[in-house]
């Protein structure tokens, strides 16, 4: 009780460290050479979930609002923790019961902006071609599908975290696993991809400007990717798509699902989006 008195304690970034270190750090790893029983898994789910529920009563807050709040780190901290213990993705099942998604399929599809994504880049970057097949048999889908319709995701994950420069070796496994040429799978879900690279605008400007150039140049046939965009072209094309930004951004403020802190990156992105049009309609 003292250990739950002193987690509960802590600030919340510092409460919600605590709790990833515990889903992700392995009962066995941190027992080792200490002569003590390994926890079960059914004792690790206990365990985190009644941390849970004293982090929200502590502070007068839903379980539910404490998962979203936190979604993106739990999901990034699950993901880290794959690929650098090279774990199967069944490792995440005991994550899910404590966090209350109840299963392995259930923490997929709530993480997949944030789970699914660097899981991808992992396939691609990392050799672990092994998790596609796993993610797909978890969710039902076929792995040409589950690439496919996370794309958008995948791709503003590593344009967003400054990773540009994997998304070659990232377009070139989705092709190859697909069957799919990128550039047709990129016309699948253009205004989606729009969407999640303006997310992170304000944070990104640079990189996301580059990335909607590209999206520039699909949209008038493939131009060479080394041919740059005028900004002038990149602002005409999302003016063409604003509706769709704003009434995405709409449903994602109004959501309970989307975190305090996507909010404020949005509200700040489209701040910079409302400058960024103006700006460009003075000089008319």
């Amino acid at each position: 009780m003292l250990l739950c008195d002193w987690l509960v304690a802590l600030e919340e970034e510092e409460s919600a460290r605590m709790f990833q270190s515990v889903l992700y750090e392995t009962p066995e790893a941190q027992l080792q050479g200490r002569g003590a029983a390994p926890l079960s898994p059914d004792q690790v789910r206990r365990l985190l979930g009644g941390l849970q529920r004293l982090y929200a009563q502590r502070r007068a807050q839903a379980c539910g609002r404490l998962r979203r709040r936190h979604r993106a780190f739990v999901c990034e901290t699950l993901a880290r923790h794959l690929v650098s213990e090279a774990a199967p993705l069944s490792r995440l099942t005991a994550a899910a019961a404590a966090w209350e998604w109840r299963s392995l399929d259930g923490l997929l599809r709530a993480g997949r902006r944030h789970l699914l994504p660097p899981l991808v880049v992992a396939m691609a970057t990392e050799g672990r071609a092994d998790l596609l097949d796993a993610a797909a048999a978890v969710l039902k889908t076929k792995p040409k599908d589950l690439l496919i319709d996370n794309y958008q995701f995948v791709m503003s994950h590593l344009v967003l975290a400054g990773r540009r420069a994997d998304l070659s070796r990232v377009h070139a496994f989705v092709a190859s696993a697909t069957g799919v040429q990128i550039q047709e799978i990129r016309r699948c879900s253009v205004q989606g991809q729009v969407n999640e690279l303006l997310l992170g605008l304000h944070s990104c400007r640079d990189d996301v400007i580059r990335e909607l150039g590209c999206l520039v140049r699909l949209e008038r046939g493939g131009e060479p990717a080394d041919q740059p965009v005028p900004l002038d072209d990149v602002i005409r094309y999302v003016s063409g798509r604003l509706l769709g930004v704003l009434g995405w951004a709409d449903t994602k403020l109004g959501s309970p699902s989307t975190s305090d802190e996507e909010k404020r990156r949005l509200l700040l992105s489209i701040a910079d989006l409302c400058q960024l049009l103006g700006g460009a309609a003075q000089m008319v």
